[in-house]
């Protein structure tokens, strides 16, 4: 059944289908490679789903190649999220200063304040 949902990109679905395997079986193989499939896949998936489904993937504790890349995959997602994200709130939290022109007539950006708050 989590086959077919993911198959579907229907990955809301496919999760609880294949918790439900990993209730019964919390070592079953396939369970945690469609569990980390169905976390990881959707486009709005944010850091802790990425490792939850690196947890899973470690979990497996194989060699295969395609484990290890989708491992690794996924590690870097993560640090690209972690990366927007401290853009994101950075911005939130820091004003972006004020530019100016330089001694030599070339435009600088001041450094960056925190907003009082």
């Amino acid at each position: 059944m989590v086959a077919c949902y993911l198959k579907e990109e229907n990955f809301e679905d496919a999760k609880p289908a294949a918790e439900e395997i990993l209730r019964l079986d919390p070592d079953n193989r396939l369970g945690l490679i469609r569990r980390a499939k169905s976390v990881s896949s959707p486009v709005n998936a944010g850091v802790e789903d990425y490792e939850q489904a690196i947890a899973d993937l470690e979990k497996i504790n194989s060699e295969e190649e395609r484990i290890l890349k989708e491992i690794l995959r996924l590690k870097e997602q993560v640090k690209i999220n972690r990366k927007r994200e401290r853009n994101t709130y950075g911005k939130m939290f820091f004003s972006t200063g004020i530019t100016k022109k330089g001694a030599d007539g070339e435009v600088v950006k001041a450094e960056k304040k925190p907003v009082e708050i």
